[in-house]
């Protein structure tokens, strides 16, 4: 039963990691899109 448990606590610990690095690949992919956008904006302007 203990090894069970153990097994247990090391999968949540496991997807809690998983949720933090999806959480971080999201924001990544939000922030690299968003200056993209603003770089893309920023250039329309310009040649207006």
């Amino acid at each position: 039963l203990e090894v069970v448990e153990t097994l247990n606590d090391s999968v949540m610990q496991g997807s809690s990691y998983l949720n933090s690095l999806r959480d971080l690949l999201e924001n990544t992919t939000f922030d690299v899109i968003g200056k993209r956008k603003e770089k893309y904006e920023f250039y329309k302007k310009k040649f207006d």
